[in-house]
């Protein structure tokens, strides 16, 4: 997929008397949250001090801590740490300090300083929260529950010179750790809000244990985020992808060794890798580093059980797939029937490269083969009496299919054919399937935003 140049665009408002420039593709994604109760882009240095967009809240900027341009996703600016006594200080609240907690931000490390980097702290007396990276150079939560602090949970290696999306999560009993959208950790560990200390970004509250890097986009939530909303932050094209409401959305980023592909929908359907030692290779989208699953074409598949919800007449199927070079023969990428490929829908590559659609007893067959380690985004649709196909956001078959009633007992597979059959040696990444019949405006704007990075402002149609 080709890239594309965007023009961001900001929005400026103002904060008790002072002005601050926050970029409207992530603020946008963020702002209805219910349980949002600050956020501090940390992008404009307003006289030593740094601004709460959402809340009006006004932090203060300590010693060397400076705006710069770091190219951090969906925007433009970040704070500068330069692990030496700087930090950024926000006064106590109790609103900042809930019972449960969800706390997020972008941060890329600027240097291996071969101890405990902190991210955020608001612990005292045992209670609190904290994020950081521990001295094995991955990330961590350390929860207060008023009598200790202990490490909960870690995961998600800190690579210096990597922006990473990181997500901490605290229910009061239980702390979860996300980084780029992937649950990394997980743990049961107790919690007490702290009562009296502010919030320090960059260091400890007492001055140790500095961050060397940029940190921007800090979102408090009093709310345990789930990770389907926790992705929508994250990453554009999964909000875009989320907000069609699909009935199954398995992202398949997955870190390596997890045995489960995580359905994103909100309707549980999680699916089963078989064998598949091929995860979090590289993706599809420009501007996400959302990792693919690969599979070797010859033992292993993922395997979702049978829903009726994925056996509708009006449907949309879709995903991002690749070959590899040493693909031969038929691969299926994504797809679900009952005993027969003419009682279902199937998305693949045949032997000759070419891309194939089938929707019951109808064939797509793309005329030129594709090219072996390119990605392609590929979509069918079916509202009942027209079946269309799309690569690329691009409509390229159209015809009056009637289809009956689809599978009323077949799972659905990536990866592979019914019974596993016809194994795929390649990636797929982001597979998706709606009960509707997604519009061509749709399917377009989806495939601009994943090569883009940037999404339309919500509930832009």
């Amino acid at each position: 997929m080709g890239s594309r140049v965007v023009t961001r665009t900001q929005s400026r408002t103002r904060i008790n008397g002072l002005g601050t420039d926050f970029t409207d593709d992530y603020y946008d994604r963020i702002k209805d949250e219910s349980s949002l109760v600050a956020y501090f882009p940390l992008n404009v240095d307003n006289g030593g001090r740094v601004l709460d967009s959402h809340g009006g809240r006004v932090g203060t900027i300590g010693g060397d801590a400076s705006i710069g341009s770091a190219s951090v996703p969906y925007g433009d600016n970040a704070m500068t740490f330069d692990g030496t006594n700087d930090w950024v200080d926000i006064p106590y609240s109790a609103a900042l300090n809930p019972a449960a907690i969800t706390v997020e931000m972008w941060v890329k490390r600027g240097a291996d300083s071969g101890g405990i980097e902190r991210l955020f702290d608001n612990c005292a007396g045992n209670k609190g929260f904290r994020l950081g990276i521990n001295a094995s150079d991955v990330f961590h939560i350390i929860s207060g529950d008023g009598s200790s602090l202990s490490e909960s949970t870690t995961g998600g290696a800190a690579t210096v010179g990597e922006w990473n999306h990181i997500a901490g999560v605290q229910t009061g009993t239980t702390a979860t750790l996300y980084v780029n959208g992937v649950q990394v950790g997980t743990a049961s560990d107790g919690y007490s809000a702290n009562t009296s200390a502010g919030i320090r970004i960059g260091a400890l509250l007492d001055g140790s244990q500095d961050f060397t890097g940029s940190i921007a986009h800090v979102a408090i939530y009093n709310a345990a985020l789930s990770q389907a909303k926790i992705n929508r932050h994250y990453s554009a094209f999964a909000d875009a992808v989320l907000q069609l409401a699909p009935v199954g959305y398995w992202r398949l980023h997955e870190a390596s060794g997890a045995s489960t592909a995580v359905d994103l929908s909100g309707n549980g359907n999680d699916g089963t890798h078989t064998s598949v030692t091929r995860l979090d290779e590289a993706g599809a989208l420009t501007d996400d580093p959302s990792g693919s699953t690969g599979y070797d074409g010859s033992a292993d598949y993922t395997t979702v059980s049978y829903d009726a919800a994925f056996a509708t007449a009006e449907l949309t199927a879709m995903c991002f797939m690749r070959m590899d070079s040493s693909h031969t023969g038929t691969g299926i990428c994504f797809h679900c029937s009952e005993s027969t490929y003419t009682e279902g829908w199937t998305l693949w590559f045949n032997s000759s490269d070419q891309i194939n659609a089938r929707i019951g007893s109808d064939l797509y067959l793309h005329p030129s083969g594709s090219t072996e380690e390119q990605w392609y985004f590929v979509a069918m649709t079916h509202d009942g009496t027209t079946k269309k196909v799309y690569i690329d956001g691009v409509e390229v078959d159209s015809a009056d299919v009637a289809v009956g009633t689809l599978n009323s007992a077949g799972d659905l597979h990536i990866g592979a054919g019914e019974g596993a059959a016809l194994k795929h040696k390649g990636n797929v990444q982001e597979a998706t399937y709606f009960d509707k019949a997604l519009t061509a405006d749709e399917i377009s704007r989806l495939h601009s935003i994943a090569t883009s990075g940037i999404r339309p402002l919500r509930g832009v149609a």
